[in-house]
């Protein structure tokens, strides 16, 4: 029979392990995974209205063109009819005045 105990800790171990690493490496890993995947990721600045995509991203819209920094540019991405309910939800969400 396996001894729970020794499971742990050899899971211990391995979560010690990943947390040691240099972060530049768990992000570099993070990216291959997203790449593998083909997940795009993006932060959205709430106080500066600044977004920022990770290079997936950019690829997942299939433009050379850079994506657009602010929130207004991104919804004009969005199709006419989605605009509205996606705005709408992020008004909600963030409970603020509508953006202009």
């Amino acid at each position: 029979m396996a001894d729970p105990n020794r499971n742990l800790a050899r899971e211990s171990r391995a979560a010690r392990g990943a947390t040691e690493r240099p972060v530049a490496e768990r992000l570099h890993e993070l990216e291959r995974a997203l790449h593998a995947a083909r997940i795009g990721t993006f932060d959205w600045d709430v106080e500066r209205d600044v977004l920022r995509y990770s290079n997936n991203t950019t690829r997942i819209f299939g433009t050379a063109a850079p994506l657009p920094s602010d929130l207004d540019g991104f919804f004009a991405l969005i199709h006419p009819a989605d605009r509205e309910p996606n705005r709408e939800r992020v008004e909600t969400t963030l409970d603020l005045p509508r953006f202009t």
